[in-house]
């Protein structure tokens, strides 16, 4: 699994130095879904629901991969692209399955049902994690660990959220 988030997002892990995040053990149930859920559940977790809430994606990538528990199935990784948003699908060929591994948002527009927009400050993320954390950081992380750990990440410039990008794990 941590092999498939390395192909889907090299280098997003180590873009700042990030600011350590409280035990999971003590999230607010709002913050465990929207760890969980965020962009998977309101615009969509398949290629199919993703196309027919934004349309279609600017660019399209795709990179084609062995399945690593079925070596004769190769499996697909789609990125769509849009003006402020990307979302990354690993297609399942054997099993003819959309799993949504990341989306990295950057625009408003695809925040519109999300209980933090940009512009939010450092401390009012942190409030919404109950995070009592006060140093200052450029880079948040927050996830909540089930069999399968998800994770969110937050960018800030100048103390406002610029970017968020959720990883949904993938097996």
């Amino acid at each position: 699994m941590r092999q498939l988030l390395a192909i889907l997002a090299p280098g997003f892990l180590l873009l700042a130095p990030s600011s350590p995040a409280q035990s999971t053990d003590s999230l607010p149930l709002q913050a465990i879904q929207l760890i969980e859920g965020g962009p998977g559940d309101w615009i969509g977790n398949t290629r199919d629901r993703i196309v027919t809430a934004l349309g279609r994606p600017n660019r399209l990538e795709l990179r084609t991969l062995q399945n690593q528990d079925d070596t004769l199935s190769t499996d697909s990784i789609v990125t769509l692209h849009y003006p402020a948003a990307t979302f990354v699908i690993y297609v399942a060929t054997s099993v003819h399955n959309d799993l949504l591994g990341e989306v990295t948002i950057w625009g408003a527009a695809y925040l519109k049902q999300s209980p933090i927009k940009l512009g939010a400050t450092l401390r009012q993320v942190r409030a919404y994690f109950d995070d009592t954390s006060r140093s200052p950081t450029q880079h948040l992380v927050y996830s909540h660990d089930t069999p399968l750990p998800h994770r969110l990440e937050f960018w800030f410039v100048k103390n406002q959220l610029v970017r968020l990008q959720w990883a949904y794990p993938i097996d």
